[in-house]
């Protein structure tokens, strides 16, 4: 059974990345009683560059520096486990302490942590704990590890957004404050965060001429969220993507939520 919200006009929404991923496979597409065009579901190679089970959230750095868009990727690479060598590879790849450490196939901030000594690494690839679609057959994490350069900041967006075979239709977005200059959204949701509701991007460091550049290099079709970070020296550093309806769309910006269905839907119909 897929998880999808179904509107009046036929349209189908993804709810979750591996459904939208699954719909380009369900009979009513393949053969073509159901148009691709009115899923709203990015395509299938997007998907497997941001989240697929070859590049986990491994491929999202690399997508942007092949795409135009590399100022804004983080500095990053993905281990399997710890080594004597790590050290070494980590300063060729131009990463330093302080790092976060991520499941590779993570999702909802499990695993992910903020490590600023060598131990501390070390103990963090040590993480064995996650729900059992991050979890591999042999007990470990399926796809390993990412390193990524910490951003310092208190501030963070998500830009949530919609758009029809490649062309950017609408975007708001959430602003968030921590109470930590170093953070991990896992650890620091409650207490000392504080959300600053609004649908405007005007703050939000990911200039819009950009978020369309990516849409449109994308061929995105349907909903995405981004996760953004301002860099203290000025610019925005692109955390990931989830190639899906972002939950604190629907929960907290519900008015944007359907102007974006019902943009989606009056593009669908132009078609």
């Amino acid at each position: 059974t897929l998880a999808v919200l179904s509107v009046p006009s036929g349209v189908l929404i993804p709810m979750y990345e591996r459904y939208a991923a699954a719909l380009e496979r369900v009979p009513a597409v393949m053969n073509g009683t159901l148009s691709a065009d009115r899923i709203a579901a990015p395509p299938l190679e997007i998907f497997e560059a941001f989240e697929g089970a070859e590049s986990g959230k491994a491929g999202t750095s690399a997508w942007l520096q092949q795409h135009g868009l590399g100022d804004f990727a983080l500095r990053e690479m993905r281990v399997t486990n710890y080594t004597a060598a790590l050290p070494q590879q980590l300063s060729q790849a131009g990463l330093d302490f302080p790092l976060v450490v991520k499941p590779a196939r993570g999702a909802f901030g499990f695993g992910v942590q903020v490590v600023h000594t060598d131990p501390e690494l070390e103990a963090a690839l040590g993480y064995r704990k996650g729900p059992s679609s991050v979890m591999g057959a042999d007990g470990n994490l399926a796809g390993g590890f990412i390193l990524q350069e910490a951003i310092s900041g208190v501030t963070e967006w998500g830009v949530h957004f919609v758009a029809y075979r490649g062309k950017l239709l609408q975007a708001a977005c959430i602003e968030y404050k921590f109470s930590k200059h170093l953070f991990v959204r896992k650890a620091s949701v409650g207490k000392g965060l504080r959300t600053l509701q609004q649908e405007s991007c005007a703050r939000c460091p990911f200039p819009p001429n950009a978020l369309s550049k990516l849409t449109e290099r994308a061929h995105y079709h349907g909903f995405g969220c981004l996760a953004i970070k301002g860099r203290p020296q000025g610019g925005a550093a692109f955390i990931e993507m989830n190639t899906r309806i972002g939950a604190s769309l629907v929960s907290r910006l519900g008015g944007a939520f359907a102007g974006m269905v019902e943009a989606f839907v009056s593009a669908s119909r132009e078609r």
